[in-house]
Protein backbone atom coordinates (compact mmCIF):
# COMPACT_ATOMS: atom_id res chain seq x y z
CA UNK A 1 0.00 0.00 0.00
CA UNK A 2 1.59 3.24 -1.15
CA UNK A 3 0.81 6.57 0.52
CA UNK A 4 1.05 9.56 -1.84
CA UNK A 5 1.12 12.81 0.08
CA UNK A 6 2.28 15.39 -2.47
CA UNK A 7 2.72 16.13 -6.16
CA UNK A 8 5.88 14.17 -6.87
CA UNK A 9 7.59 14.23 -9.25
CA UNK A 10 5.54 16.90 -11.05
CA UNK A 11 6.30 19.62 -8.52
CA UNK A 12 10.00 19.51 -9.38
CA UNK A 13 9.45 21.06 -12.80
CA UNK A 14 6.37 23.14 -11.94
CA UNK A 15 8.37 24.92 -9.21
CA UNK A 16 11.30 25.45 -11.58
CA UNK A 17 13.67 23.22 -9.61
CA UNK A 18 14.55 21.08 -12.62
CA UNK A 19 13.54 20.90 -16.26
CA UNK A 20 11.13 18.19 -17.26
CA UNK A 21 13.57 17.06 -19.95
CA UNK A 22 16.49 16.67 -17.52
CA UNK A 23 18.00 13.27 -16.79
CA UNK A 24 17.42 13.70 -13.05
CA UNK A 25 13.72 14.33 -13.56
CA UNK A 26 13.28 11.42 -15.97
CA UNK A 27 14.96 9.05 -13.51
CA UNK A 28 12.81 10.29 -10.64
CA UNK A 29 9.64 10.02 -12.72
CA UNK A 30 10.49 6.46 -13.78
CA UNK A 31 11.08 5.38 -10.18
CA UNK A 32 7.86 7.06 -9.05
CA UNK A 33 5.86 5.42 -11.82
CA UNK A 34 7.36 2.03 -10.99
CA UNK A 35 6.46 2.20 -7.31
CA UNK A 36 2.95 3.50 -7.99
CA UNK A 37 2.26 0.98 -10.75
CA UNK A 38 3.48 -1.86 -8.50
CA UNK A 39 1.33 -0.97 -5.49
CA UNK A 40 -1.65 -3.10 -4.51
CA UNK A 41 -3.46 0.07 -3.44
CA UNK A 42 -2.64 3.78 -3.39
CA UNK A 43 -3.83 6.16 -0.66
CA UNK A 44 -3.94 9.90 -1.45
CA UNK A 45 -4.32 12.81 0.96
CA UNK A 46 -6.42 15.09 -1.25
CA UNK A 47 -8.43 14.64 -4.45
CA UNK A 48 -6.12 16.36 -6.96
CA UNK A 49 -3.34 13.82 -6.42
CA UNK A 50 -5.42 11.26 -8.31
CA UNK A 51 -5.11 13.33 -11.50
CA UNK A 52 -1.31 13.30 -11.41
CA UNK A 53 -1.19 9.54 -10.91
CA UNK A 54 -3.68 8.82 -13.67
CA UNK A 55 -1.87 11.18 -16.07
CA UNK A 56 1.41 9.25 -15.69
CA UNK A 57 0.19 5.67 -15.32
CA UNK A 58 -2.24 3.81 -17.51
CA UNK A 59 -4.62 1.63 -15.49
CA UNK A 60 -3.23 2.50 -12.02
CA UNK A 61 -4.08 0.36 -8.98
CA UNK A 62 -7.18 1.34 -6.97
CA UNK A 63 -6.79 4.79 -5.39
CA UNK A 64 -8.36 5.63 -2.02
CA UNK A 65 -8.79 9.17 -0.63
CA UNK A 66 -8.11 9.45 3.11
CA UNK A 67 -7.68 12.95 4.49
CA UNK A 68 -4.96 13.55 7.05
CA UNK A 69 -5.74 13.99 10.74
CA UNK A 70 -4.53 16.00 13.71
CA UNK A 71 -4.24 15.34 17.43
CA UNK A 72 -7.21 17.35 18.67
CA UNK A 73 -6.09 17.07 22.30
CA UNK A 74 -2.60 18.40 21.61
CA UNK A 75 -3.71 21.19 19.24
CA UNK A 76 -6.55 23.23 20.68
CA UNK A 77 -7.45 26.91 21.24
CA UNK A 78 -7.19 26.77 25.03
CA UNK A 79 -3.50 25.85 25.15
CA UNK A 80 -1.36 28.33 27.06
CA UNK A 81 1.43 30.08 25.11
CA UNK A 82 3.08 32.04 27.91
CA UNK A 83 6.15 29.81 28.21
CA UNK A 84 6.67 29.82 24.44
CA UNK A 85 6.60 33.63 24.34
CA UNK A 86 9.03 33.88 27.22
CA UNK A 87 11.49 31.34 25.76
CA UNK A 88 11.67 33.24 22.48
CA UNK A 89 11.47 36.76 23.92
CA UNK A 90 8.35 37.61 21.95
CA UNK A 91 6.80 40.10 24.35
CA UNK A 92 3.08 40.75 24.58
CA UNK A 93 2.27 42.01 21.08
CA UNK A 94 -0.15 39.94 19.04
CA UNK A 95 1.72 37.64 16.68
CA UNK A 96 1.17 37.26 12.95
CA UNK A 97 3.13 34.14 12.12
CA UNK A 98 4.53 31.98 9.37
CA UNK A 99 5.70 28.40 9.87
CA UNK A 100 7.13 26.25 7.11
CA UNK A 101 9.73 25.53 4.49
CA UNK A 102 10.91 28.69 2.71
CA UNK A 103 11.12 26.90 -0.61
CA UNK A 104 10.59 28.27 -4.11
CA UNK A 105 6.84 27.70 -3.83
CA UNK A 106 6.57 30.44 -1.19
CA UNK A 107 5.95 33.98 -2.47
CA UNK A 108 8.17 35.63 0.12
CA UNK A 109 8.19 39.01 -1.62
CA UNK A 110 4.41 39.36 -1.34
CA UNK A 111 4.52 38.31 2.30
CA UNK A 112 7.18 40.86 3.18
CA UNK A 113 5.38 43.68 1.38
CA UNK A 114 2.26 42.86 3.39
CA UNK A 115 4.23 42.66 6.65
CA UNK A 116 5.82 46.06 6.04
CA UNK A 117 2.36 47.66 6.12
CA UNK A 118 2.31 47.07 9.89
CA UNK A 119 5.65 48.74 10.70
CA UNK A 120 3.99 51.54 12.70
CA UNK A 121 1.83 49.28 14.87
CA UNK A 122 3.30 48.62 18.29
CA UNK A 123 0.61 46.03 19.05
CA UNK A 124 1.64 43.65 16.27
CA UNK A 125 4.75 41.58 15.67
CA UNK A 126 5.51 39.21 12.79
CA UNK A 127 7.22 35.89 13.53
CA UNK A 128 8.77 33.71 10.80
CA UNK A 129 9.70 30.14 11.75
CA UNK A 130 11.50 27.81 9.36
CA UNK A 131 14.33 27.49 6.89
CA UNK A 132 14.91 26.70 3.25
CA UNK A 133 16.19 28.17 0.01
CA UNK A 134 14.85 31.66 0.79
CA UNK A 135 16.03 31.88 4.42
CA UNK A 136 19.02 34.11 3.54
CA UNK A 137 16.74 36.46 1.61
CA UNK A 138 14.37 36.60 4.59
CA UNK A 139 17.18 37.39 7.05
CA UNK A 140 18.47 40.17 4.79
CA UNK A 141 15.00 41.69 4.46
CA UNK A 142 14.35 41.62 8.20
CA UNK A 143 17.50 43.69 8.76
CA UNK A 144 15.83 46.67 7.03
CA UNK A 145 13.98 49.40 9.00
CA UNK A 146 10.59 48.65 7.42
CA UNK A 147 10.66 45.14 8.87
CA UNK A 148 12.12 45.88 12.28
CA UNK A 149 8.86 44.62 13.82
CA UNK A 150 9.55 41.15 12.37
CA UNK A 151 11.66 38.36 13.84
CA UNK A 152 12.82 35.01 12.46
CA UNK A 153 13.82 31.87 14.31
CA UNK A 154 14.90 28.50 12.97
CA UNK A 155 13.00 25.26 13.27
CA UNK A 156 11.25 24.58 16.55
CA UNK A 157 11.31 21.33 18.46
CA UNK A 158 8.15 19.37 17.69
CA UNK A 159 7.08 19.68 21.32
CA UNK A 160 6.85 23.45 20.88
CA UNK A 161 4.59 23.43 17.83
CA UNK A 162 1.26 23.32 19.72
CA UNK A 163 2.44 26.32 21.76
CA UNK A 164 3.45 28.11 18.56
CA UNK A 165 -0.08 27.80 17.22
CA UNK A 166 -1.53 28.93 20.53
CA UNK A 167 0.70 32.02 20.43
CA UNK A 168 -0.34 32.85 16.85
CA UNK A 169 -3.14 35.42 16.63
CA UNK A 170 -3.12 35.13 12.82
CA UNK A 171 -1.16 32.81 10.53
CA UNK A 172 -0.32 33.82 6.98
CA UNK A 173 1.53 32.76 3.86
CA UNK A 174 1.47 33.28 0.11
CA UNK A 175 2.14 30.86 -2.73
CA UNK A 176 3.26 31.50 -6.26
CA UNK A 177 0.52 30.79 -8.76
CA UNK A 178 0.72 27.38 -10.42
CA UNK A 179 -1.71 24.62 -11.25
CA UNK A 180 -0.43 22.15 -8.66
CA UNK A 181 -0.64 24.55 -5.71
CA UNK A 182 -4.24 25.18 -6.69
CA UNK A 183 -4.97 21.53 -5.91
CA UNK A 184 -3.01 21.25 -2.64
CA UNK A 185 -4.27 21.22 0.94
CA UNK A 186 -1.14 22.07 2.89
CA UNK A 187 -0.41 20.02 5.98
CA UNK A 188 -0.06 22.89 8.45
CA UNK A 189 -3.69 23.82 7.86
CA UNK A 190 -4.72 20.80 9.92
CA UNK A 191 -2.87 22.15 12.96
CA UNK A 192 -4.03 25.73 12.39
CA UNK A 193 -7.67 24.68 12.14
CA UNK A 194 -7.46 22.45 15.23
CA UNK A 195 -5.82 25.29 17.17
CA UNK A 196 -8.50 27.75 16.11
CA UNK A 197 -5.86 29.99 14.55
CA UNK A 198 -7.30 32.08 11.68
CA UNK A 199 -5.24 31.86 8.50
CA UNK A 200 -4.84 34.28 5.60
CA UNK A 201 -3.35 32.70 2.48
CA UNK A 202 -2.44 34.08 -0.92
CA UNK A 203 -3.69 31.17 -3.03
CA UNK A 204 -6.57 30.03 -5.20
CA UNK A 205 -7.96 26.56 -5.76
CA UNK A 206 -8.75 23.81 -3.23
CA UNK A 207 -7.69 25.64 -0.06
CA UNK A 208 -9.54 28.76 -1.16
CA UNK A 209 -12.69 26.75 -1.87
CA UNK A 210 -12.63 24.85 1.43
CA UNK A 211 -11.78 27.82 3.67
CA UNK A 212 -14.26 30.10 1.92
CA UNK A 213 -17.14 27.61 1.94
CA UNK A 214 -16.68 26.73 5.61
CA UNK A 215 -15.65 30.22 6.82
CA UNK A 216 -12.64 28.70 8.56
CA UNK A 217 -9.99 30.99 7.04
CA UNK A 218 -9.43 33.64 4.41
CA UNK A 219 -7.72 33.51 1.04
CA UNK A 220 -6.72 36.29 -1.34
CA UNK A 221 -5.46 36.17 -4.93
CA UNK A 222 -1.82 35.09 -5.35
CA UNK A 223 0.58 38.03 -5.47
CA UNK A 224 -1.92 40.50 -3.95
CA UNK A 225 -0.01 42.04 -1.03
CA UNK A 226 -2.65 44.75 -0.49
CA UNK A 227 -5.42 42.21 0.06
CA UNK A 228 -3.18 40.05 2.21
CA UNK A 229 -2.40 43.00 4.50
CA UNK A 230 -6.05 44.10 4.53
CA UNK A 231 -7.33 40.71 5.68
CA UNK A 232 -4.63 40.40 8.33
CA UNK A 233 -5.58 43.85 9.65
CA UNK A 234 -9.26 42.91 9.70
CA UNK A 235 -8.53 39.86 11.85
CA UNK A 236 -6.42 42.00 14.17
CA UNK A 237 -8.95 44.78 14.53
CA UNK A 238 -12.33 43.03 14.37
CA UNK A 239 -12.55 40.80 17.43
CA UNK A 240 -15.93 39.33 16.48
CA UNK A 241 -14.66 38.40 13.01
CA UNK A 242 -11.56 36.78 14.52
CA UNK A 243 -13.60 34.79 17.05
CA UNK A 244 -16.03 33.56 14.41
CA UNK A 245 -13.24 32.27 12.16
CA UNK A 246 -11.51 30.67 15.16
CA UNK A 247 -14.66 28.86 16.32
CA UNK A 248 -15.47 27.66 12.82
CA UNK A 249 -11.90 26.40 12.32
CA UNK A 250 -11.90 24.33 15.48
CA UNK A 251 -15.36 22.91 14.78
CA UNK A 252 -14.35 21.93 11.23
CA UNK A 253 -11.23 20.13 12.50
CA UNK A 254 -13.25 18.25 15.10
CA UNK A 255 -15.76 17.14 12.46
CA UNK A 256 -13.32 16.21 9.68
CA UNK A 257 -9.78 15.56 10.96
CA UNK A 258 -10.25 13.17 13.85
CA UNK A 259 -7.34 10.74 14.17
CA UNK A 260 -9.53 7.71 14.82
CA UNK A 261 -11.50 8.32 11.62
CA UNK A 262 -8.30 8.27 9.59
CA UNK A 263 -7.01 5.19 11.44
CA UNK A 264 -10.23 3.31 10.72
CA UNK A 265 -10.06 4.23 7.03
CA UNK A 266 -6.45 3.04 6.72
CA UNK A 267 -7.28 -0.18 8.56
CA UNK A 268 -10.09 -0.86 6.10
CA UNK A 269 -7.68 -0.43 3.18
CA UNK A 270 -5.04 -2.69 4.74
CA UNK A 271 -7.54 -5.39 5.58
CA UNK A 272 -8.93 -5.31 2.05
CA UNK A 273 -5.45 -5.71 0.54
CA UNK A 274 -4.48 -8.46 3.01
CA UNK A 275 -7.61 -10.46 2.22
Amino acid sequence: VLNVSDYWPEYLYVSGTVKRSSLLYRIFESLTNLTQRSAARIVILWPGLRQGIEARIKSPPPVELIYNAVDLDKFHPERDAGDFRARHNLGTARLVTFLGVLGPHIDLDTMLVAAARFKDRDDVRFLFVGAGAQKAALDAALATPDLAHCVAIDWLDSAEIPEFWAASHVHFWALHHNELDKMRFQAKLYEALASGTPTVIGVDGLMSEVLGRTETGITVPPGDADSLAHEIARLLDDAEHHQRISRNARAYAEANFNVQTAVDAYETVLQSVAQ
